[in-house]
């Protein structure tokens, strides 16, 4: 373990054992992560940075990968039903990565990002979030690849130069939410900020649909688009580059437009440095086979029109939701999440305690008005 003046960096397991052993007492633990996801296509935990009452800690995830069961101490700190809090914000992704990468499912969640939001707070960035409770401006976060040993000079600093305000901010909110009585609904919108599943984020095989303009396009390019999608995350995996910047996607969707013939240059194309001039010409061939007759692409996923009864639901719902969300002066979400709105439009409100994220308090408070706005006849 280094320690400075500002912070602990760990990279021994020893070191691990002392945070961890350090963070048991405390009342919140700042949690974040620093990925490498601009610049692999395996996104991987890089660092993993701490603040622990008046003390901070990176732990540098890339060294202690190389030292079996290292990062044991702090599973078992992270997925306890019991302990400190772990304040996080926005913690969708960092959930995920720990999920896929680390296999920890992290548990006791404070997300402020969700608790500002749903007491009405404007502006729910980080830091806005810094500026609003604490009055200070901090720069915003620095692009860098979290991959790379040695770090590069100031990226071990400005991976702390967030988390370090966290519990501060969790303090300051949960005072909020306690004034607003709000403390189930954050509960529950954190809860399901820990319910992320590890696939979040991650492209789907017909993710070539949602290129720009891929829609629009006519059959046989829809089919060199599809080949060539599948052909560039496939060579994206190989190489572990991110796949937009092994192509970009307007060059993707280009390609499928106007595909190369024979007597064309495809190499005057720009693609990142690691493709050789023998994977362009397998993607010109690709793109050639594509461009004669590939296999069909599969029909695009229309979702039915919603009912008459569905959409008069969701009309009255947010309607109602935006009125009691302004007298009682909180965000919408508080008042009705999305995945409630959206499960009682679709199958009314006779089973209140089937409805997702709905909650007791809601459920109880809300039982009557949400009964007569979904009496709607099908």
């Amino acid at each position: 373990m280094t320690v400075t003046a500002e912070y602990e960096l760990v990279t021994t397991v020893d070191g691990v054992r002392d945070v961890v052993d350090m963070a048991t007492n405390a009342l919140r633990i700042g949690l974040s992560a620093e990925m490498n996801a601009m610049h692999a296509y395996n996104v991987r935990v890089c660092l993993i940075a701490l603040s622990i009452d008046d003390r901070l800690a990176l732990l540098d995830v890339s060294a202690l990968r190389l030292r079996p069961m290292a990062l044991r101490p702090l599973e078992a700190l992270i997925e306890g039903g019991t302990g400190p809090r772990l304040i996080v914000h926005g913690g969708e992704q960092l959930v995920a990565a720990f999920k896929r990468d680390l296999r920890f499912a992290p548990n006791r969640l404070f997300d402020i990002q969700q608790a500002a939001s749903l007491i009405g707070w404007p502006r729910t960035g980080l830091r806005a979030l810094i500026e609003r409770v604490t009055g200070q401006v901090v720069a915003p976060r620095v692009a860098v690849d979290w991959g790379t040993r040695p770090l590069p000079p100031g990226a071990a600093e400005a991976a702390l130069e967030h988390v370090r305000w966290l519990p501060r901010l969790a303090a300051a909110l949960e005072a909020a939410v306690t004034a607003a009585d709000l403390e189930e609904e954050v509960e529950i919108a954190s809860a399901e900020v820990a319910w992320t599943p590890a696939g979040h984020g991650r492209p789907e095989s017909d993710g070539f649909m949602e290129l720009p303009g891929a829609r629009r396009l006519p059959e046989p390019a829809m089919r060199v688009l599809r080949a060539a999608f599948l052909w560039r995350d496939a060579k994206a995996r190989e190489l572990d580059v991110p796949p937009d910047r092994l192509i970009k996607n307007a060059v993707l969707v280009e390609l499928a437009v106007r595909p190369p013939g024979r007597g064309d240059d495809i190499a005057r194309t720009p693609f990142h440095s690691r493709l050789l001039y023998g994977d362009r010409q397998e993607l010109e061939e690709v793109i050639e086979r594509a461009s004669v007759g590939g296999s069909p692409v599969p029909p695009k996923r229309e979702r039915p029109p919603p009912s008459p009864a569905r959409r008069e639901r969701t009309r009255r719902l947010k309607a109602w939701r935006e009125e009691e969300a302004r007298a009682r002066d909180v965000g919408l979400q508080a008042i009705l999440p999305k995945k409630s709105l959206d499960y009682l439009a679709i199958h009314g409100g006779d089973d209140l305690a089937a409805v997702p994220m709905l909650g007791t308090r809601r459920a109880t408070r809300y039982a009557e008005v949400l009964r007569a706005l979904c009496a709607v006849e099908d």
